[in-house]
């Protein structure tokens, strides 16, 4: 399996909770990444969260999020996993308070880690107050990708990594980086579970930190205000073979074991919302939360 933009292994000695932040809230303390000529604007990107650096600078823990909906988190289910299988507890932290996470993964997850699917259900404290009146969601797009479909790609944490000579990945420093990337995508067949990005230069498309981060369309970093949707999640990244340098992959959310996911989640979370792209493509196809 490629290298997971995690470090898994870490979790059977940290057991404690992931605490997630908005990234407008953590990337403040440390500024946006510039990455390839451009950089990232936190105002376009406030419902997506990243884990706490202070929390994980001594640990490899770094994954980023996406708020799907009111109370809907969609991240990847191995930036759970602790070290026995089970699912590690996590929050939001807002205002000083941490939310809880509930969340749920396809049973599939368990013994293959290819569906690598998690939606989370974002529980209040007592006395809490709601997110903030201008907060806005992603919406989550079933529709399969096709090659060649430009992409872009979201994550945090990481400044850059290299191969040895084995083409085995080497993590680089970390730091409060924000990054955006535009992509192509290199390979995706119908509803496919992986989307794979290539990458012939220094900068590799995914990077540790990203796990869980949103592959979307309809933006370009040139147009970070456009309309979006999120089509996949970032899951791993690996030394490439011939003029590809780095072969990233991302799990689609196009795949019927997600449609399932979100069925059963919806089911298990009566009254909280997922936003979904639906509708004829012609005519309005666009979000609604459902």
């Amino acid at each position: 399996m490629p290298g997971l933009l995690v470090a898994v292994s870490s979790y059977a000695q940290e057991a404690d909770r992931i605490v997630f932040k908005f990234v407008d809230a953590e990337v403040a303390q440390g500024g946006t990444k510039v990455f390839r000529g451009v950089e990232a604007d936190p105002r376009y990107f406030r419902n997506i969260l990243v884990t706490d650096f202070d929390l994980l600078k001594k640990s490899d823990d770094y994954c980023t999020a996406t708020l799907v909906g009111p109370e809907a988190v969609l991240t990847a289910a191995h930036c759970m996993v602790d070290g026995s299988g089970g699912l590690r507890p996590a929050a939001v932290q807002i205002d000083g308070k941490n939310w809880d996470l509930a969340c749920m993964r396809s049973d599939r997850q368990k013994t293959d880690w290819s569906f690598d699917y998690l939606l989370c259900r974002l529980k209040p404290p007592p006395n809490a107050k709601l997110l903030p009146g201008d907060m806005f969601f992603d919406s989550v797009d079933t529709r399969p990708v096709t090659e060649d479909e430009p992409v872009l790609l979201v994550g945090y944490g990481c400044e850059s990594m290299s191969l040895d000579a084995d083409r085995q990945i080497v993590p680089g420093p970390k730091s409060r980086s924000f990054r955006i990337g535009d992509e192509k995508v290199a390979k995706a067949s119908g509803a496919s579970l992986a989307i794979l990005i290539n990458s012939d230069g220094s900068e590799p498309a995914l990077c540790p930190g990203d796990s869980g981060g949103p592959l979307m369309t309809g933006i370009t970093t040139k147009s970070q205000e456009a309309e979006r949707s999120v089509r996949g999640i970032n899951f791993s990244v690996a030394g490439g073979s011939g003029n590809v340098k780095y072969r990233s992959t991302v799990v689609a959310l196009s795949h019927p074991v997600f449609a399932d996911l979100l069925k059963a989640w919806r089911a298990a979370n009566p009254g909280a919302l997922v936003c979904e792209i639906v509708g004829d493509p012609a005519k309005d196809h666009k979000g609604r939360c459902l």
